[in-house]
C-alpha cells in the first residue's frame, strides 16, 4: 500500500496546490461529479461530517481516488460512526484497477477509526457496474432500493447540451415549447442574482417545501454554499413577473457538466411558466460556461418510472425538456463490523423514516424499505 497517500487534514488546511490538483482530477476523472471536489468537502464539513481524501498516484497523477465523509451514529456507542462516499469512488481511464488500492485504503481506515460501515454510491450506469464490482473488496453489501436519506437517488436525469440552444429548444417537448412562449408573452424575465438575494431563493424552496411536507435548507447553508464555491462556478438565477420574484434556480458546474441542485417556485403563479423559463436560461449559461452535459438529478420516481409514483410529474418534466432517465449503480456498503450493521441498517430502515416522514408516510416508507432490505429482519 506505499503507494497510497491518504489526505487526512481538514478541508480548512488544504493548500492551493492540492486544490488545484484535486479539482483537475475530478473535472477530468471517468464519473467525477461536483460531490468529489473539495467545495463539496468544505460545504458537509459544515454540517458535522468530517472530510478526508484518499487517492493512488500513478507517474505522478491521481489516478483512482475518493472524497471520504465520516460522521458518528447516535445510539450505536461512543466513538462508533459511518462512512460515506458520496458519488465516488472516481478514476481516470484505464486505472480502473487502482480504484481496489483506494478502498483498501479507505477501509483501513474505517477500520482503525470505529467506522461500522462506508457506503458508496458510484455514478456509473447499472450495467457498467457488474465489470467494476469485480474489482471491489469485501465484505461488502450491494443495497437494491433506488434512493437513501444520505445519497443521491440512483435514478437521475442527464441532457447533452453540446449541441445549440436553439436546436435544443426544437427539440423539446412540444408542451414545454408552448409554455415556453407563454412565460414570454406573460412577461416573465430570468436575470442572475448574487448572493444577496439567496434569500427569494430561501423563501421559494420553504413554499415548495411546505407543499410538499418535505425539509428545506436555511438561509445559512446556501450562504456558506455561496462562500465556499468560486462565483463563476455558480449561477443563482431568479424569474420575475409584475415586479415580484416568482421563481428561483441555483447551479454550479465542475468540468464538463452543469449541476442544477436547488429550484423553488410560488405555487400560485404556476400558470407564468416560471420553471420553464428558468430552465432554458440555467442550460444557455451552462454553455456559456462549456459544459457539455447538464446534470437534473433526481428522476423522483421508482424504477423503471411508472405514472402513479408520486414524483411522475417531475420525472415528466425533466423528460419533456430533454433530459434521459438513467439507473446508477447499487449503493454499496462496506462492512467492518457486521453486528453492529445490522442494528445501524436497522435504524437507517426505520427510526429514519420515523425521523424524516409525514404522517402515514412513517408507516410506508418503513415497510417498503424493509420489503426491499429483508435480510436485516
Amino acid at each position: 500500500m506505499s503507494d497510497i497517500s491518504i489526505m487526512s487534514r481538514t478541508c480548512a488546511e488544504v493548500d492551493s496546490n492540492f486544490r488545484r490538483r484535486w479539482g483537475a482530477f475530478v473535472a477530468t476523472s471517468v464519473y467525477g461529479h461536483y460531490q468529489q471536489t473539495v467545495e463539496y468537502a468544505t460545504l458537509r464539513q459544515n454540517s458535522g461530517w468530517r472530510a478526508r481524501f484518499v487517492w493512488k498516484e500513478t507517474e505522478g497523477q491521481i489516478a483512482a481516488g475518493t472524497l471520504l465523509l465520516s460522521k458518528g451514529l447516535a445510539g450505536l456507542g461512543l466513538g462508533l460512526g459511518m462512512g460515506m462516499m458520496p458519488c465516488g469512488p472516481i478514476w481516470q481511464h484505464g486505472h480502473e484497477p487502482s480504484v481496489r488500492h483506494v478502498l483498501e485504503a479507505v477501509g483501513e481506515h474505517c477500520a482503525a477509526n470505529g467506522i461500522v460501515f462506508c457506503r458508496s454510491n458510484m455514478r456509473c450506469c447499472a450495467e457498467e457496474f457488474r465489470e467494476i464490482a469485480a474489482l471491489l473488496p469485501r465484505p461488502r453489501r450491494e443495497l437494491q432500493q433506488i434512493w437513501s436519506y444520505w445519497n443521491l437517488s440512483r435514478a437521475c436525469m442527464e441532457m447533452d447540451i453540446s449541441e445549440p440552444l436553439e436546436t435544443l429548444l426544437n427539440r423539446m417537448h412540444r408542451h414545454t415549447r408552448q409554455e415556453y412562449r407563454k412565460s414570454q408573452e406573460c412577461g416573465v424575465r430570468v436575470r442572475k442574482a448574487d448572493g444577496t438575494q439567496i434569500s427569494e431563493l430561501v423563501r421559494l424552496l420553504s413554499l415548495t417545501s411546505e407543499r410538499k411536507r418535505l425539509r428545506a435548507h436555511e438561509t445559512g447553508y446556501f450562504s456558506v454554499l455561496l462562500n465556499t464555491y468560486d462565483p463563476e462556478n455558480v449561477n443563482l438565477l431568479l424569474a420575475e413577473a409584475n415586479g415580484e420574484v416568482i421563481g428561483a434556480t441555483l447551479e454550479v458546474t465542475d468540468g464538463r457538466t452543469a449541476y442544477w441542485l436547488y429550484g423553488g417556485f410560488d405555487y400560485g403563479k404556476r400558470h407564468f411558466h416560471p420553471n420553464v423559463a428558468l430552465q432554458i436560461e440555467m442550460i444557455r449559461w451552462a454553455q456559456h460556461r462549456g459544459c457539455k452535459y447538464y446534470d437534473l438529478g433526481d428522476a423522483c420516481t421508482s424504477w423503471p418510472p411508472l405514472e402513479t409514483d408520486k414524483g411522475y410529474g417531475v420525472f415528466r418534466f425533466k423528460t419533456r425538456l430533454g433530459a434521459q432517465a438513467k439507473l446508477c449503480a447499487p449503493y454499496c456498503d462496506f462492512i467492518y463490523r457486521p453486528v453492529l450493521y445490522r442494528l445501524a441498517g436497522l435504524a437507517e430502515n426505520i427510526g429514519l423514516p420515523f425521523a424524516m416522514e409525514s404522517g402515514k408516510s412513517k408507516i410506508l416508507v418503513a415497510v417498503q424499505r424493509l420489503r426491499v432490505n429483508r435480510e436485516l429482519v
